[in-house]
């Protein structure tokens, strides 16, 4: 999804995901219209309320696309456009492959719908993404070999579950799990009258949003306890936003309606989640602190006052999302939403400003991390200037060659680039640049001297001029 906006620079790259991420609302709005619910203008609020979507709503990252496809996914179910939805479900999996767990989904609406034979679109973009990596890079099994996800470190195998009510935000988690389970509760009455039309767009958007939310949480969860492959990145939630944004909607729409018993327990089952799940506050993108946190349980007390009001007062229900949801992400959200580099950027700006600009003679230089790319005002994606880098490149690249070593882009590539593994090959040394102590961040850079491994007793010869200032900055 991001490899060819990526291919007219950095900023080509964000502001094409700022326009998907214009589209994505713009599907939510008219999902607004088809269910009644809410005005646009509160659903569109409720998905930028969520702190990792606003976080990744402009970057250059794959979250925008997923979550515009999303949206329009939703729409395309709730209009019965079957062709639309078959088409979207083929393209998610280029911008996140793990959404290939909807597709059983799809395919059962498609059946159900009897238009079965719009399926067959659904492995055509995969194909045709692997035939051109194939062609490109000589591996028929390109896509699978490129789909190396072992380079988070482990999580809780509730990590998510964990996760959810800071991530939705302070103001949606009650909305979000009022509009999933008031609706199944006993007690539950049927809302006034309103055109059947409306009313099935309502069930159709309320299914599809659940469907979404709970098997985003299902599969990241399986993933999180398959430690092979943990997925530690909460980032992620960021494509499930426009689900979250309907739920909140519809969970709204049930609080500020005529109360039933259906809504007091839905709120009441929320109340030892946010005692004994959702108690600890948030730490960038992955932590979880072991302090605890009051603030998720003093929001389900600040619903369940607002619930026991009159109508008259109920009505200000989705003004309380917006401003707990503004005061959550200012006070547990401000380091997710990018105003400062994370740690693993800066370490790689700090090392493209340390790389002598142009290397020197018959240097080759192998650097996976697109902020390298940027600061250096190349595309990442240039084989000249950014040759591939493999699990054989340890083993494979010529002696002179320089590698810049990053805790996400160049590890996720093999084992053999894991730092333990890459610093046992003793014909590499360190040249500069930063290495966190826990290694979860880094920009280092390093070169290959010799092309065998050395004697014990070998020493390295003096370091070429590719690095400007300070060799060793700091390790």
């Amino acid at each position: 999804a991001l490899a060819l906006p990526a291919q007219a620079g950095f900023l080509a790259a964000r502001l094409s995901a700022a326009l998907v991420t214009a589209l994505g609302a713009l599907a939510l709005a008219r999902l607004s219209r088809a269910t009644g619910w809410l005005t646009p203008l509160w659903f569109v609020a409720f998905l930028f309320l969520q702190p990792f979507f606003t976080a990744h709503a402009a970057t250059a990252m794959t979250e925008p696309y997923a979550a515009a496809l999303v949206a329009w996914g939703l729409l395309a179910f709730v209009e019965r456009r079957w062709l639309v939805l078959a088409v979207v479900a083929a393209l998610m999996p280029l911008a996140r492959m793990e959404s290939l767990a909807f597709w059983p989904f799809v395919l059962a609406a498609l059946i159900h719908a009897r238009a079965w034979r719009f399926a067959l679109l659904l492995p055509l973009p995969l194909l045709i993404w692997n035939l051109l990596g194939s062609l490109s890079n000589g591996d028929l099994l390109w896509l699978l070999h490129q789909s190396n996800w072992r380079i988070y470190p482990e999580r809780a195998s509730l990590h998510y579950v964990r996760s959810y009510a800071w991530v939705a935000g302070l103001g949606l988690f009650v909305p979000i799990a009022v509009g999933i389970l008031a609706p199944h509760l006993p007690g539950s009455r049927r809302v006034p009258p309103v055109e059947p039309e409306m009313e099935t767009a309502r069930r159709r958007a309320r299914l599809s949003s659940t469907v979404v939310a709970v098997v985003f949480l299902v599969v990241y969860t399986a993933l999180a306890v398959w430690h092979p492959i943990t997925f530690g990145n909460l980032r992620y939630f960021a494509y499930a936003a426009p689900a979250f944004a309907l739920l909140a909607a519809a969970g709204i729409h049930t609080l500020v309606g005529r109360r039933t018993g259906a809504g007091w327990i839905s709120l009441g089952l929320l109340l030892p989640g946010a005692a004994l799940l959702w108690n600890h506050p948030l730490i960038g993108d992955f932590g979880i602190p072991r302090r605890l946190d009051l603030l998720p349980l003093a929001a389900v007390l600040l619903w369940l006052a607002l619930y026991a009001q009159p109508p008259r007062v109920r009505v200000l229900a989705p003004l309380l999302a917006v401003l707990l949801g503004t005061f959550g992400l200012i006070r547990n959200n401000m380091g997710t939403l990018h105003h400062e580099p994370s740690p693993e950027h800066a370490a790689v700006e700090r090392a493209a400003r340390m790389l002598a600009d142009p290397l020197p003679g018959d240097a080759v230089f192998y650097g996976a991390h697109p902020v390298l790319a940027f600061h250096r005002g190349t595309n990442p994606y240039d084989r000249e200037s950014y040759p591939a880098v493999t699990d054989r490149l340890p083993d494979t690249a010529p002696r002179g060659s320089v590698f810049l070593w990053d805790s996400h882009y160049a590890m996720r590539k093999g084992r053999s680039l894991e730092l333990r593994a890459f610093l046992g090959k003793r014909s590499w040394r360190y040249l500069g640049g930063v290495i966190s102590s826990d290694s979860v961040w880094a920009g280092a850079f390093f070169e290959r001297w010799t092309e065998s491994p050395p004697d014990s007793g070998a020493v390295p010869p003096p370091p070429p001029a590719l690095l400007e200032g300070s060799l060793t900055e700091a390790t």
